[in-house]
């Protein structure tokens, strides 16, 4: 599967690109400025590798929880556009997490919504992306069953409510939200704008091969 990068940011203000693809009734709003030493390859999340595209991306967008240096100087996992977060430990030797998002909104004005983390982990896990981050999210239960399948709704990953993420682990792994849930590759995108982006991008290699036919 094709995978078009994202115009519409999660953090206000910021947008690429940044008039064509605007939404009725939405503003100018004040933007940032970046100074990279290369053209970015890519603004999709899962394939973005070279450090400008990181860098941009974590302008664009937010995740469950963000990296803070503390006064002792080692760095930490904090929330993000989860305002908390509870672990459980199953009985069965799996660990659950529940995330609750601090109600965000996207630059065009719609929600920031659990089912788009859920949909962004999905893509991710998805053997048909090709994206060499899948790995993030191996510790996911259900990962092996979704990859070998096909099915990403064999990953236990699932919006209990607009604003409550669940995730459950195969085990403990005290790195979990300090690597997985602060990582570029697992930032939300809404699957209504991927999916529209896609569909101009086929549309448009679609004309230019038929221009190169004539």
């Amino acid at each position: 599967m094709e995978a078009p990068d994202s115009a519409v940011s999660q953090r206000s203000g910021v947008r690429y690109p940044p008039d064509r693809l605007r939404p009725e009734g939405i503003g100018r709003r004040p933007g940032i400025s970046l100074r990279l030493r290369e053209t970015p390859a890519t603004y999709d999340p899962i394939y973005a590798q070279q450090i400008g595209d990181q860098t941009i991306l974590n302008h664009l967008y937010e995740n469950l929880m963000r990296l803070e240096k503390g006064e002792n100087g080692q760095t930490t996992a904090v929330p993000g556009a989860a305002k908390s977060v509870d672990m459980k430990e199953n009985s069965d030797g799996t660990v659950t997490y529940t995330f609750r998002l601090r109600g965000g909104k996207w630059s065009d004005g719609v929600e920031v919504k659990a089912s788009d983390f859920v949909y962004a982990w999905q893509r991710l896990a998805d053997p048909a992306t090709g994206s060499v981050y899948a790995p993030l999210l191996s510790i996911v239960s259900g990962y092996a069953e979704a990859q070998a399948s096909g099915d990403m709704s064999l990953l236990a990953v699932s919006a209990k409510s607009s604003t409550t993420l669940v995730v459950t682990l195969t085990g403990h792994y005290d790195w979990f939200l300090r690597e997985v849930c602060t990582s570029i590759a697992t930032m939300p995108l809404r699957q209504d704008v991927v999916q529209r982006l896609k569909q101009e991008a086929d549309a448009a290699n679609e004309k230019a091969v038929a221009a190169a036919q004539k």
